[in-house]
C-alpha cells in the first residue's frame, strides 16, 4: 500500500502550486512530494516550500519512501525512537525505582558521551543505555554470564514495537551481549561508552 500523505488520489486542489525562483524569478511548478525542482530558466535546484514529511520522525519506512533524511528530520525521528524506547523501559522496570534510576543516569551519561565522540554510532549505544542496566540486573540474578534468549527477545520485541529499524534492533542486541559476556579482549569504542556510562552510574 502506498503512503496517503504520498499518494495522488488523496490530494487536494492545492496538491500542484508555482513558486517563484529565488534566482531570477522565474515560475516553477511543484507537485506537493517533490522535493526539489530544477528551474528551467536559470538552472537553480530549487527546494520546496511547503514539503512536510513530518510523518517521517515516526515512520519505520521513511528512509524506503523518502530515500536519505535531512539531518534535522533524522534527528527528530532518533529523539522520538529514543523517547518510545525509554517509555517502554520505565515499563518493563515498573516498581523498581533504584534500577529505573540507574538506568536514567546510564542513558543521560551514554547521551553525553555520543555528543563528545561524534564520530562513533550513537543510535546502538542509546538504545543499549536503555537495556544494559536491566539486562545485567537479570543476568546476576539468575546466575548467568551472558544474555539469556528470553531477554534477548524482550529487548527485541520492545525495540521493534518502538519503531526501531531491524539493523539497530540486532546491533543494539550484540553491543548489549558484547558488554555484558565481554572478558575485554573484545571492546570496541561503542562498548567502552557504555562500560563507562555504567561505571560513572554506580
Amino acid at each position: 500500500m502506498k503512503c496517503p500523505g504520498q499518494d495522488s488520489r488523496f490530494w487536494g486542489h492545492d496538491a500542484i502550486f508555482e513558486v517563484k525562483c529565488p534566482e531570477c524569478d522565474a515560475v516553477i511548478e511543484f507537485f506537493r512530494d517533490d522535493t526539489w525542482r530544477t528551474c528551467r530558466n536559470c538552472g537553480n535546484r530549487v527546494q520546496n516550500p511547503r514539503i512536510n514529511f513530518g510523518c517521517a520522525a515516526y515512520c519505520p519506512y521513511a528512509e524506503q519512501c523518502l530515500g536519505s533524511l535531512p539531518p534535522e528530520l533524522q534527528a527528530q525521528k532518533d529523539g522520538e525512537l529514543k523517547d518510545r524506547i525509554a517509555v517502554a523501559v520505565k515499563k518493563l522496570m515498573a516498581g523498581d525505582y533504584k534500577l529505573l534510576s540507574r538506568t536514567l543516569k546510564v542513558a543521560r551519561t551514554a547521551e553525553q558521551l555520543c555528543k563528545e565522540h561524534p564520530e562513533i554510532s550513537s543510535g546502538p549505544v542509546l538504545a543499549a543505555s536503555y537495556f544494559l542496566p536491566w539486562a545485567e540486573h537479570q543476568e546476576v540474578a539468575t546466575g548467568g554470564q551472558e544474555v539469556s534468549q528470553h531477554h534477548i527477545q524482550v529487548i527485541q520485541e520492545i525495540l521493534q514495537n518502538a519503531g526501531a529499524a531491524e539493523a539497530l534492533v540486532q546491533e543494539t542486541i550484540g553491543l548489549i551481549q558484547s558488554v555484558i559476556s565481554s572478558d575485554g579482549s573484545a571492546a570496541s569504542p561503542l562498548s567502552d561508552i557504555l562500560k563507562i556510562a555504567i561505571d560513572q552510574a554506580g
